[in-house]
């Protein structure tokens, strides 16, 4: 638990790459060894998102439109995108990325500059985004919004809730989702569908690599998906907010929350 700072999320380019961001501009990073702040002081603006894309290359997104790049080993204020805040960012490993945030706002960065892609009459905020093969997208965001992007334009998926959703990621050839309520949404076949979770707090954040898979969220929330089906992961502390989660190849992962709380993962085969 390092400085108690509120950790808003967590990636990973392997298991010994770990970077966390949140309050106050605080980045930290994990060598396989330990967790150390980063030396520098970069921001003060809360930072609500993290990607990692290599050893050496990823981006962090926060309040006020605030972007920081990571590169070579330094990270870096590049710009500021709009004056309203940033909870979501992904980038694939050809150097392409979105982030989104408030009103419905998405940003493209083609490989040398940040665009507005916002689509029109859209206006919830949008509260995570995750980019899948050959281009494509999801967002999620307020007021139960999806929001697919097919590699060329985005448009709005009608899903079978009203919730708002905090989280999205890729699972395998579909993806989940999840928000408030402890709904959980998965998309297989090419259609969204409700799963039963035994959460009925917010769930914050989701993750999955092969066939396993993690969602976090308020109050301690942290379920794990275990013979098909999601399950409450039993922990020995005082409840927390977890904020993000993220799992990594070869059994691996990290969950990261309020007061400075960071669990991690290592998964034992039978």
């Amino acid at each position: 638990m390092p400085g108690g700072v509120s950790l808003r999320d967590v990636d990973a380019s392997g298991p010994n790459d770990v970077w966390a961001v949140g309050a106050q501009g605080k980045i930290l990073h994990y060598d396989g060894v330990r967790w150390t702040f980063y030396p520098a002081s970069i921001t003060g603006l809360a930072l609500n998102a993290v990607t990692i894309t290599s050893g050496s290359s990823g981006w962090a997104v926060g309040a006020d439109g605030v972007v920081l790049r990571y590169h070579n080993g330094q990270w870096f204020n590049t710009v500021h995108l709009t004056g309203f805040d940033l909870y979501g960012v992904d980038f694939d490993d050809a150097g392409n990325g979105f982030a989104v945030g408030d009103h419905g706002v998405i940003f493209r960065y083609d490989g040398e500059r940040w665009r507005d892609v916002s689509l029109a009459g859209v206006t919830a905020d949008l509260r995570d985004v995750v980019i899948g093969p050959g281009g494509t997208a999801w967002a999620v965001g307020d007021a139960a919004t999806v929001l697919y992007y097919d590699g060329g334009r985005w448009r709005e998926v009608v899903v079978p809730t009203a919730e708002r959703l905090h989280g999205v990621a890729l699972a395998g050839d579909g993806a989940y989702a999840v928000g408030d309520d402890g709904v959980i949404l998965q998309n297989s076949g090419g259609s969204w569908n409700v799963v039963p979770t035994p959460a009925t707090v917010s769930l914050l954040s989701v993750d999955a690599v092969g066939d396993a898979a993690y969602a976090c969220g308020n109050d301690g929330a942290l379920l794990g998906m275990k013979d098909g089906a999601w399950r409450q992961v039993r922990l020995e502390m005082a409840p927390v907010n977890f904020n993000g989660v993220v799992l990594c190849n070869g059994g691996e992962g990290w969950a990261v929350g309020d007061q400075g709380v960071i669990l991690r993962y290592h998964r034992v085969d039978d």
